[in-house]
C-alpha cells in the first residue's frame, strides 16, 4: 500500500514538474520575443501602482509603490471626498535604444472614496524612496470608539 501511495506522488509531481516547465517556457517565449501583445501588457502592468493603507490612532496613511518618478509630475487632490492621485508622464529625454524592456514610464490615476472620518483639509504627501506617502489625520468628531452593547 505504501508503494502505491508512493507511486501515486511521484505521478503527482512528475505532472506538477511537467506543467511547470512548459508553462515557464510559455512564458519566456512570450515576455522575450516579439510577441504583438507583449508591449501593450507590459504598458498595462507598468501602470498600475500598487498601495498600502494603514492605520494608527491619529491617521490613516496611504503609501503608493512608484519608484523612478518626478515628484513634480504627481498631482494629489481631494474633490467631493474622492483622493486622486494622479502622475502625468512627460518624455523629456531623448529616445534610448532599448535592448530589453520591461518597465515603461506612463502616466496613471488611482482613486480613493474617503470618509468622514478623514479631516480632508489637513492631508499631507511626500515622496521619498520611490514611495508617495499620503498621511490622511483622523477627524476626531467622527472617529469615536465602538461601544460595547450589553446583552440581556
Amino acid at each position: 500500500m505504501f508503494s502505491t501511495n508512493q507511486n501515486t506522488r511521484s505521478k503527482k509531481d512528475h505532472c506538477r514538474d511537467n506543467f511547470n516547465q512548459k508553462f515557464d517556457r510559455c512564458r519566456d517565449k512570450f515576455f522575450s520575443s516579439n510577441h504583438p501583445f507583449k508591449e501593450a501588457v507590459a504598458e498595462k502592468l507598468s501602470a498600475h501602482k500598487p498601495v498600502n493603507i494603514s492605520e494608527n490612532e491619529d491617521y490613516f496613511a496611504l503609501q503608493l509603490f512608484a519608484a523612478g518618478l518626478k515628484k513634480e509630475a504627481f498631482n494629489v487632490s481631494i474633490k467631493n471626498n474622492v483622493l486622486k492621485i494622479a502622475y502625468n508622464e512627460t518624455q523629456t529625454s531623448e529616445p534610448q535604444n532599448i535592448v530589453y524592456q520591461e518597465y515603461y514610464p506612463t502616466s496613471f490615476e488611482r482613486s480613493f472614496q474617503l470618509t468622514s472620518k478623514v479631516k480632508s483639509e489637513v492631508v499631507s504627501a511626500s515622496y521619498e524612496d520611490g514611495i508617495l506617502t499620503i498621511i490622511l489625520p483622523k477627524d476626531p468628531e467622527h472617529n469615536l470608539p465602538a461601544q460595547k452593547i450589553d446583552i440581556h
